[in-house]
């Protein structure tokens, strides 16, 4: 399951990246930057599914820290989707076509958002994830995901 989530933050991550590098040139190809948001869109929604319907009801040993830190992470989920809908509502494509500077600025907000989750969700599901797969279930004292958040 670890790997899988591995595969799913990396198919994000590209996604990102790649939209990140269209709008990095003067003149971004419309069809081209549709094109990865829809990608981007669609990889976001398999990221989310993924995590809410197979990797967080595996997560059923926990301590209580642990449970406090994946209630955390599901409420910033939540409030995040209303972020990302809000921006996907605002940002359409003509609206996007018409203000590309102010697209840029917005998407790349959208995009650091979007790194900083993946980065703290895997800081906290990671580990709990190598846990369950060695049989344990506690994570260790020093350099658990809790200090990282």
């Amino acid at each position: 399951m670890l790997n899988q989530l591995e595969d799913v933050h990396e198919e994000v991550r590209a996604a990102i990246k790649e939209l990140a590098d269209i709008l990095a040139g003067a003149n971004p190809d419309t069809l081209a930057l549709n094109k990865i948001r829809m990608k981007l869109t669609r990889a976001t929604g398999k990221w989310r599914t993924f995590v809410q319907c197979t990797v967080l009801p595996e997560l059923t040993q926990l301590t209580p820290d642990q449970a406090r830190l994946l209630a955390d992470m599901r409420s910033e989920a939540a409030e995040f989707v209303v972020k990302k809908s809000a921006h996907i509502s605002r940002w359409s494509t003509r609206a996007t076509e018409s203000d590309i500077a102010g697209y840029r600025r917005a998407s790349a907000d959208m995009r650091r958002a979007l790194l900083a989750r993946l980065d703290r969700e895997a800081a906290i599901l990671y580990p709990l994830l190598k846990a369950r797969a060695a049989g344990g279930h506690a994570l260790p004292q020093s350099g658990s995901p809790a200090h990282l958040v």
